[in-house]
């Protein structure tokens, strides 16, 4: 009897507006409220199914109008990020992997690519309750692409970075003032290759970061339309004790990457000064 193989669907959202509209359809999808897909989608990845076969997710591909990706679980590789600083726990962890698997870690290494599912189910198992681990499928995994140097008067740097990346030769001049500067905000691991190897040829000196379990902090700066801004940060943060208008505001918890795009968006078109900061 055939068995049909079988796969996680995470969606990624480059266009931040557009989160309302693929939630409204998402959750019909899904036959579940707004608010639980929404939950959905905020979550580090978004993941939104499991286990389905691969004519849902080519249905759900053709419904909604965001970046769909599928992986099965079981013969996906993984990514393994140990938090906090280098201790007996972290040393712990190392020799399991290296007990379970052949000898891969760097000293002093504490993001662990390649590892197999069944490595990361013991993982995950044996150290989830400690709260310091964090286990990302790479089908899912995202990066950030960063520009450090380019050459204003290089014909071939000035057309990738117009024809390529989009932005404006009478930019550039402002751009080679603000080096290093984010080239690609977020993208998966086939168009990081595909990118880096791109720029790569037209000589531009790039380098690429993963983005992992990204928390954030959203400030304020600037808050003039007051009552609009109140609303929006009460929804959000219900336990906001108020500010003053014009003063600075930040955030009384941390957020998601998505969750944390989706409310400085509201905020801005609010007329607020909005800085996202990372926080490790």
């Amino acid at each position: 009897m055939f068995t049909p193989e079988l796969y996680d669907i995470a969606i990624h959202i480059d266009n931040i507006k557009r989160v309302s509209e693929i939630n409204r359809v998402l959750s019909d999808f899904l036959n579940c409220s707004e608010e639980e897909s929404l939950k959905l989608l905020f979550a580090d990845p978004s993941i939104v199914l499991r286990g389905v076969t691969v004519s849902i997710a080519e249905t759900l591909k053709n419904k909604i109008k965001a970046e769909v990706i599928l992986s099965n679980p079981i013969t996906a590789l993984y990514t393994l990020q140990i938090n906090g600083g280098w201790d007996t726990f972290t040393e712990k962890i190392i020799q399991v992997i290296n007990e379970l698997t052949f000898p891969v870690i760097i000293k002093k290494q504490k993001i662990i690519e390649n590892i197999d599912f069944n490595t990361t189910q013991i993982i995950w198992n044996r150290f989830k309750q400690t709260g310091r681990i964090n286990i990302i499928n790479q089908d899912f995994q995202r990066f950030q692409i960063l520009l450090h140097e380019f050459d204003i008067e290089n014909k071939k740097h000035k057309e990738c970075l117009f024809k390529v990346v989009g932005i404006p030769y009478n930019f550039l001049y402002v751009l080679s003032d603000k080096l290093p500067v984010v080239l690609d905000e977020s993208v998966d691991r086939i168009r990081l290759l595909n990118k880096i190897e791109t720029y790569n040829k037209a000589g531009l000196k790039c380098s690429f970061q993963p983005l992992l379990f990204q928390n954030y902090k959203i400030v304020l700066h600037n808050i003039i339309n007051y009552d609009t801004t109140k609303g929006i940060i009460k929804h959000y943060f219900p336990r906001w004790k108020g500010v003053a208008v014009k003063k600075s505001w930040k955030s009384p918890k941390i957020n998601s990457y998505l969750r944390t795009r989706y409310i400085a968006q509201q905020l801005k078109e609010a007329g607020c000064s909005v800085e996202t900061i990372r926080v490790e």
